[in-house]
């Protein structure tokens, strides 16, 4: 099976200097293709490589989609791809999804170490997707809504056919499994979210 990745680079290559690697995961029904505009511009100013893969039958296998493809295998084939470039800094590599996307940076934190970091957009864990003892301890953003009508903020079943654990829960056990503190700081941004953060983990 051929499968699509678009990687979008600088295109003046300062030698003298290593960039950091974005891979950004699409929605189930999306393309990668509407991020290359989204990120030109952090691109072009030579903050990043832009890294979006394209899911199997425009989803990612998380085990009730179309797609049944080994996202993990094929995710690690680009990384391995990249990896023999000059001027990428393979210790900063960060992932970012949305919905679908976003249960795939759950999964790939939890199976692989490719990942310095995370963030899901509108995912949070799944009561089949939980870290275990081998995972990485990863940093992890969540954002997720309170009127989701798919994702529900308080946990349970979805229309997706996922279960998902509440947002709280969720952030919950990450910060368990990366040695937090478990008192967040819970405050008030500026356009009235609330932020519920754990820190003084292991491996800051």
């Amino acid at each position: 099976m051929e499968r699509r990745v678009i990687v979008d680079a600088p295109t003046s290559i300062d030698t003298n200097k290593c960039y950091p690697l974005l891979f950004f995961f699409h929605g189930n029904g999306g393309s990668p293709d509407p991020f290359v505009s989204d990120f030109a511009s952090r691109v072009a100013a030579g903050e990043l490589i832009g890294v979006y893969p394209a899911g199997h039958l425009n989803s990612w296998n998380l085990g009730q989609e179309e797609s049944t493809a080994d996202e993990l295998e094929f995710i690690g084939d680009i990384v391995s791809s990249l990896a023999s470039y000059q001027n990428i800094d393979n210790d900063r590599r960060y992932m970012a999804g949305i919905s679908n996307g976003a249960g795939l940076v759950h999964k790939l934190a939890i199976e692989s170490n490719y990942f310095r970091a995370g963030a899901a957009v509108v995912t949070s864990l799944t009561t089949t997707n939980l870290p275990t003892s081998s995972s990485p301890k990863i940093s992890m953003l969540q954002i997720l809504g309170e009127n989701d009508g798919v994702i529900p903020y308080e946990g349970g079943d979805s229309p997706t056919g996922h279960t998902f654990l509440s947002g709280e829960q969720s952030a919950l056990t990450w910060a368990e499994h990366n040695g937090c503190s478990l008192t967040p700081e819970v405050t008030t941004t500026t356009d009235g979210n609330e932020k519920t953060e754990y820190s003084r983990c292991d491996d800051n």
